[in-house]
């Protein structure tokens, strides 16, 4: 194929411009837009590519006027109350009793689940990837100096953009950086310290490299006192990152619709000072007419009667009343244009995010959970790629407290989506158990959302079994007395 070459200069930006526009989806996501901002207008510090540097930096985002919509905080939290908003049941099978006590208390606690809320936010917010860090204290023998245990402090959460990674090397860089007080200089000086994660076999090592402001590569023992550390590497027999891939992001355009809709935010505010009638009194006029001010209120969009130098109509010095004009029906269907094309993107259905003007403009007529089919879809294709990260992260918690798990034993389940009521339930199991398609206990354990133990379960389908056998016994004390519960008409003989 011809122009191959050019081709491959062409695309040489490709990973610089990926890695801003994830920068800016994930910070949208967050409503940092003092962030955002500072992306925007120091754009060509982070892509060579100067057609999109240009592009960004004439963003209207960052005039003053603008308002910003969210519309990607929106959508995260939307996809995020899908998958994490019910229940989640985490059991091991091969029932070992301290391993489910442990998993147990860190679901009671919602740090551990809270945690893989945020990086699963992380991952869809940009290109679907993410890593959680666990951050580990390492505790060592004085007299051998041999490592003793690893105690899990907390995690971090790190979208893919602010990584390194040399696949070749297994090796995988995140950088901190740290405000570093000057004493000779009286200023604060910004230092960069490398943690460097290096794959090898089932195991890993971390090497922590700083740098001064200059780049400049600082000693080990100036890296410890920076940081306050004991030491500068360490060897793991596992790895302490985690990596959640869903497949694709759900922001590919997010950076382009929110400034569609800062600009149909702020032509909504227009539009109000627009639709007014406004009057416009020849200069001349202002001692016939009552004012209040004799200043000139031109540029004063509130105030509907204006002063007008040299008079308005040549023929006749009068007031002209001018009726004010609304398009607010125009900048309404802009505006949901703008979320449905988000959400298209996102791959969810627009009734996902509570948006009821987008699911009147589309004329769905669908009902129930029909609606939001597209979004389902989404929601049973992230868990299936959650349910392994998770069990991963399990895995790697029990090791720390000295209890090996394989990943297959720890299952897990999401409750569903959108529930029905507690009528529509009880009916739907009675039949399924009269059908004999499952059993009292299934249906039991359903109706109570898997909260009960299994001593509660027993006795609670003990109950019911005894309400049926008395229920059958009446029933049969009746027919035997004679008394007949058919309903018959007046004047209706046997």
């Amino acid at each position: 194929m011809k122009g191959l070459k050019d081709l491959y200069k062409a695309r040489e930006t490709k990973k610089e411009n990926s890695d801003l526009m994830n920068a800016l989806s994930y910070f949208c996501s967050l409503r940092e837009w003092g962030t955002v901002r500072s992306i925007l207008s120091n754009a060509n510090k982070y892509t060579s590519d100067s057609y999109i540097a240009t592009k960004l930096k004439n963003s209207f985002l960052l005039d003053q006027r603008a308002k910003y919509f969210g519309i990607g905080e929106d959508i995260v939290g939307s996809m995020s109350n899908m998958v994490f908003g019910g229940n989640v049941s985490i059991k091991v099978d091969n029932d070992n009793k301290e391993a489910q006590l442990i998993i147990d208390k860190l679901i009671r606690d919602g740090y551990f689940m809270q945690s893989i809320n945020n990086v699963y936010k992380a991952a869809i917010s940009t290109n679907g990837r993410s890593y959680l860090f666990m951050e580990l204290t390492s505790y060592f023998s004085t007299t051998t100096n041999y490592k003793i245990k690893d105690e899990f402090i907390k995690y971090t959460v790190v979208p893919e953009f602010e990584l390194k990674i040399d696949e070749l090397n297994n090796l995988v860089i995140r950088s901190i950086y740290k405000e570093i007080y000057n004493e000779k200089e009286k200023v604060n000086e910004t230092f960069r310290f490398d943690y460097e994660y290096r794959i090898v076999d089932k195991g890993s090592t971390l090497t922590i490299v700083g740098y001064d402001k200059d780049d400049k590569e600082l000693s080990a023992e100036e890296t410890m006192y920076y940081l306050g550390i004991d030491i500068t590497y360490v060897e793991y027999d596992f790895i302490p990152f985690g990596v959640i891939n869903v497949g694709e992001g759900m922001l590919p355009n997010i950076i382009h619709i929110e400034e569609s809709l800062a600009k149909t935010l702020y032509y909504q505010d227009e539009d109000l000072s627009n639709s007014q009638t406004g009057e416009y009194i020849p200069e001349d006029m202002i001692s016939e007419v009552h004012i209040g001010t004799e200043s000139y209120n031109v540029f004063d969009k509130y105030e509907t009667r204006r002063i007008v130098k040299g008079g308005i109509d040549k023929d006749s010095n009068k007031i002209v009343s001018v009726e004010g004009k609304s398009s607010i029906g125009t900048i309404e269907r802009n505006l949901a244009l703008n979320v449905i094309k988000a959400t298209l993107d996102a791959k969810i259905n627009p009734i996902s995010i509570g948006y009821i003007l987008t699911d009147r403009l589309g004329g769905n007529t669908d009902v129930g959970s029909d609606k939001e089919r597209a979004s389902i879809r989404l929601r049973e294709t992230h868990i299936d790629k959650l349910k392994p990260f998770i069990a991963k992260e399990l895995k790697k918690l029990l090791y720390l407290e000295n209890i090996d798990v394989n990943i297959d034993d720890i299952s897990m389940f999401f409750a569903q989506y959108i529930t029905p009521n507690i009528e529509s339930l009880t009916n739907t199991l009675a039949k399924q158990i009269q059908f004999g398609l499952i059993s009292i206990e299934t249906a039991v354990r359903k109706i109570n959302k898997d909260e009960l133990t299994d001593e509660e379960v027993e006795k609670e389908v003990e109950r019911i079994l005894q309400q049926m056998v008395q229920m059958d016994f009446n029933v049969g004390q009746q027919l035997k007395s004679g008394i007949d519960n058919r309903l018959k008409g007046e004047g209706v003989e046997e």
